[in-house]
């Protein structure tokens, strides 16, 4: 069941039950206007074992859009209400809210919580929560629901920032488009989505935003939870096609029509040109049906300079009735330096607090158990430089096997056998420097590859050798059953499935990513592995292993070809065409 918004507030300042009272009337009120009930979590049990309230109220905080926070000294002192702070934080980009989905109530005085320098020595949590935007409902709380007549307009202001915020989200949910899902665990990085936001609103004519950085940054994940946290601006939705291996902006772009729903007609099928312009025809009539009017366009690994070359650009449509965000490993200097329109946000590591949140996240219970593993998890992160996908390995590493591995085992591992062994620390400070090392990468991946067993190594290794971003798993699933029979075989009714539990255990630590799948059965049918894993299986392969794996992929490849010549539907197969086009390419460079 899903939320509306979730009661955060100290037990203590519900004794006359003034919290109750109010909630009651907001349900009323908010009834009249939208006309429909409002679903509040609200949780009035008094709390005594701490474990046991983390369990019953989880996913009350995970399932509401809005978080309403009864500011009093007692909220501040209170364990638990952090904790619903924190926790609510970490997934306010799921709820397309970022910074927003916080309405603290200020009922109860806090001395000096006014005053600019209130917060030199809070904790981090009360300087967010001071931050946000409050509604003083002071006079309120001594004379119960009669005084607000006194303060109506503020009252009718949390009513209305309560509406809107609801229908912001309901927005969102319902958008149109074809990005990629949530990535639940994604958290923090709350200055780069920021930055992000900044640069794609300048509203500047044909402007492009260029997300840049090393491999496995996580340029995709940063522009993809930009797509989820701000959906709510994109009535005409947001769109995603790959640039990865394409010098045709045209091209790219005229592959949307699937994806929107339309056919080319018989004219168009013979001009690329007039595609692109179908396209961005169909991209701009959605806008102008649905408020607020505009579309996000989202070209994901741009590898290729020619693809974003600014002949190509200019022929982007002008207004602001188009956002376009391209990722890249390509700098500044690579896309044709400094010029109007052309904007630029590198993308080098995370940040220190979003890091060892990022880790946090994945213990049990979703915190630390001690402040000694805490700061073992933060030597991780300094070690590790705070690069992404190793911060990212690390942490699921640590979660899958936290009856196991500590914090302050996994960092004596990393120092002990030397984390930062492989990088090339005479880098200098050119404009080619390379920040993060791919050494780093493999000393984080090193303890989970040693966990896999013989079939999910094969998966992997058989993923390494296909395009990163179209890993056909039924060919997989195949080509692995060919040494283990059992994982080719669906299972029994009521029996587990082996193949479909294999996967998803390699999906639940992030060594795969589904990508497509099938609706009817939920099959996944692509998934995605990250390069810098990729490369890490390739450079561990024996020279015989790869060519043998090789050789059954080229064979199995060719079966498939002469299967779907004699196919009279393609309603099962067309999936197939994204992976062969993509295995093309690749075998032709």
């Amino acid at each position: 069941m899903s939320f509306d918004i979730f009661i955060s507030y100290a037990r203590a300042d519900n004794s006359q039950g003034r919290i109750t009272e109010l909630v009651e009337q907001i349900k009323a009120d908010f009834q009249k206007v939208s006309g429909r009930p409002l679903q509040p979590f609200f949780d009035k049990e008094d709390i005594k074992v701490m474990d046991d309230w983390r369990h019953r109220i989880l996913t009350g905080l995970r399932e509401s859009r809005i978080l309403l926070t009864f500011l009093s000294p007692s909220l501040l002192k209170s364990e638990y209400c952090r904790w619903e702070f924190d926790e609510y934080v970490n997934n306010e980009i799921a709820k397309a809210l970022v910074g927003e989905g916080v309405a603290p109530i200020y009922f109860v005085e806090v001395p000096g919580w006014e005053t600019k320098d209130f917060d030199v020595e809070c904790e981090d949590w009360i300087k967010d929560l001071r931050r946000r935007q409050s509604v003083d409902l002071r006079p309120w709380y001594n004379d119960g629901i009669k005084a607000l007549l006194k303060i109506n307009d503020k009252y009718e202001s949390l009513n209305q920032k309560i509406a809107e915020q609801i229908k912001r989200g309901e927005i969102a949910s319902n958008r149109l488009g074809n990005v990629l899902a949530h990535n639940p665990q994604f958290v923090g990085r709350k200055r780069e989505m920021r930055a992000l936001s900044e640069l794609v609103t300048k509203k500047e004519i044909g402007a492009l935003t260029t997300v840049h950085g090393v491999g496995g940054i996580g340029k995709t994940a940063l522009v993809l939870e930009y797509a989820h946290a701000f959906a709510h601006e994109y009535g005409g939705g947001c769109w995603q096609v790959s640039g990865e291996g394409r010098e045709d902006l045209f091209a790219i772009i005229a592959g949307l029509h699937s994806a929107i729903g339309f056919e080319y007609s018989e004219e168009e099928k013979l001009s690329t040109e007039k595609q692109f312009y179908r396209v961005l025809s169909e991209m701009r009539s959605l806008s102008e049906k649905r408020a607020p009017h505009r579309s996000l366009l989202i070209i994901d690994n741009v590898d290729k300079t020619l693809l974003l070359e600014p002949s190509k650009i200019q022929s982007l449509p002008s207004g602001d009735w188009l956002h376009v965000i391209a990722t890249s490993r390509l700098g500044q200097e690579s896309l044709f330096g400094v010029q109007r329109g052309r904007l630029f946000l590198p993308v080098d590591e995370m940040e220190e607090a979003d890091a060892l949140r990022l880790i946090e996240s994945y213990q049990p219970g979703g915190r630390f158990p001690d402040d000694q593993e805490e700061l073992s998890a933060l030597e991780i992160v300094r070690i590790l430089d705070r690069f992404t996908l190793a911060i990212e390995t690390a942490a699921v590493y640590l979660g899958k096997y936290a009856d196991e591995v500590s914090c302050a085992g996994l960092l004596n591992r990393l120092t002990k056998e030397g984390g930062l062994e492989g990088i090339d620390n005479a880098a200098s400070d050119s404009a080619e420097r390379v920040r993060h090392g791919e050494m780093r990468v493999s000393a984080t991946l090193a303890p989970t590859l040693e966990k896999l067993s013989a079939q999910q190594r094969l998966v992997l290794d058989y993923a390494a050798i296909l395009p990163p971003d179209q890993v056909a798993m039924p060919w997989i699933r195949a080509l692995v059953a060919e040494q283990y029979p059992e994982l080719g075989r669906d299972a029994e009714p009521g029996y587990p499935d082996p193949w479909k539990r294999l996967l998803n255990s390699l999906f639940d630590q992030r060594l795969l990513q589904p990508a497509v799948i099938r609706s009817n059965d939920k099959q996944v049918l692509v998934a995605r592995i990250h390069r810098l894993l990729q490369e890490m299986l390739q450079n561990q392969m024996s020279d015989d292993n790869s060519a043998t794996l090789n050789h059954s992929l080229e064979e199995h490849i060719t079966a498939r070809i002469s299967k779907l010549n004699e196919v009279r539907s393609w309603d099962d197969y067309r999936w197939e065409v994204a992976p062969l086009s993509a295995l093309a390419r690749a075998w032709a460079d």
